[in-house]
């Protein structure tokens, strides 16, 4: 604990690092008497380009977060895996055992989802875990927050029984490109290779989730392609261009009829894929395999007659006209232009120029849970942004010396936020949870095993 405490320092901007190191100690102070064996840091997701297409083969351009999970955790003799939230200081006690039943709209469904599958996958001699983990990751606010906790549950298990090194792992998986396609199985419960999947967390989604919390680099946008992940490219933000981020603390929903609204946009694009493929008697494997291979507009001719007993044409035209725009017209523009400099992006994304990405979505069929993009704003300065945001609710990453050219908001509410936001904004707590009772958020309880 104390090197990877070092480790933070020495590669971490100070004002990061500080941070890091403000969660590490909360997990030491739950943890109570002595200290965890080891430590993993875990970053959350910024999707900046490519919305709802790595689960039809397409690509986006992704960054990873400067808010995460610190996980601290020693092995165990048995198979009981004991987990402590640090900040809420809610427990879970589980077992490594593929008869492990999740329980859906709960946290414990994303740990033991994991744990269920990892025993599934690598049966035999397995050991358990205790866990504590603490996050300053905004939950449920589209920055994967729960595809981070279950990545960093399948880290902590993996060290401890070194499933690196198990014949099943070596040949299914050989990159870390692999690890973040196998780990979006264990969400959406699809097969990897040899490894057999099942119910999942009960979202169907794809794997940018995890491609970008394994592999994105800090300070860097990475793109990447799916079906299976492929790495394509890596660059940096333009010196004068730092991106923020806030968040307004609505939470976004992932049970019930959220998650069936989340669901259906991944439902639209594997049913128009098979209507493209019965009616032209072709098999491809994706829409973007299909779009490569014939073209926007013979697809689209060809859903404009298709008929199902869920979704009309007119549905699938939607959802496959999104893909097209989102894959083929953004993400492949930037590819072939390049990062474009803030004169650019002011010319081309400052509200009044453009349509505003969540109305493009909703013209093609996109109903998400968590529309994410409003109109980029522009700030003079760092500490102008701070002010706007508040310190607990505004993620900045970027050269610090530099102004804030333009932010991104992120909104998983339903409202638009009004110009008068420019001038006050309230304070929100990243932690949705409230502290048990008779104990503050800032005082951890003495030890989560007692």
């Amino acid at each position: 604990m104390h090197s990877f405490g070092d480790a933070l320092t020495r590669r971490l901007p100070q004002s990061c690092a500080a941070s890091k190191l403000g969660l590490l100690t909360r997990v030491r102070h739950a943890w109570g008497p002595g200290e965890p064996d080891r430590a993993f840091w875990v970053p959350g997701r910024i999707e900046i380009l490519g919305k709802h297409t790595d689960y039809c083969g397409g690509r986006s351009l992704l960054a990873a977060a400067g808010r995460g999970f610190v996980f601290g955790f020693s092995p165990r003799k048995d198979l009981t895996v004991r987990i402590c939230d640090a900040v809420s200081g809610e427990r879970l006690e589980s077992h490594l055992s593929p008869d492990v039943s999740p329980r859906i709209g709960l946290w414990s469904n994303y740990p033991e989802t994991v744990i269920r599958r990892i025993a599934r996958n690598f049966p035999g001699d397995l050991c358990g875990a205790d866990v504590v983990f603490a996050s300053d990751l905004p939950p449920a606010a589209g920055m994967s927050s729960s595809s981070a906790l279950m990545v960093g549950f399948f880290l902590v298990l993996d060290s401890v029984n070194r499933l690196t090194a198990r014949p099943e792992y070596l040949h299914n998986i050989r990159s870390a490109e692999d690890l973040s396609g196998y780990l979006g199985t264990l969400e959406n419960g699809q097969t990897f290779g040899s490894l057999v999947g099942d119910r999942g967390v009960g979202t169907f989604g794809g794997s940018e989730d995890h491609t970008a919390i394994v592999n994105c680099q800090a300070g860097r946008l990475s793109q990447y392609a799916y079906c299976p992940v492929t790495f394509e490219r890596v660059m940096g933000l333009p010196p004068e261009m730092t991106l923020a981020i806030g968040v307004s603390g609505v939470v976004a929903e992932k049970t019930g009829t959220a998650m069936e609204k989340y669901n259906r946009a991944s439902r639209l694009a594997f049913t128009a894929l098979s209507a493209w493929n019965a009616l032209s008697g072709k098999r491809d494997p994706h829409l973007a395999a299909a779009i490569r291979s014939h073209g926007v507009e013979e697809i689209r001719a060809q859903l404009n007659k298709a008929t199902d007993d869920e979704f009309s044409a007119e549905d699938l035209v939607r959802r496959f006209d999104h893909f097209a725009i989102e894959n083929e017209r953004l993400v492949s523009r930037s590819q072939e232009t390049g990062m474009p400099s803030s004169r650019e992006i002011s010319q081309d994304l400052v509200p009044g120029r453009i349509t505003p990405r969540p109305a493009a979505h909703r013209s093609c069929g996109i109903r998400s849970p968590r529309p994410k993009r409003w109109p980029i704003w522009r700030f003079p300065s760092v500490r102008s942004a701070h002010r706007l945001l508040g310190p607990d609710s505004a993620g900045v990453s970027g050269p610090s010396s530099s102004a804030i050219r333009f932010a991104i908001f992120c909104w998983p509410g339903k409202r638009h936020t009004p110009p008068a936001f420019r001038r006050t904004v309230p304070r929100v707590s990243f932690s949705k949870r409230r502290p048990p009772q008779g104990r503050s958020r800032s005082a951890p309880a003495r030890s989560c095993w007692h």
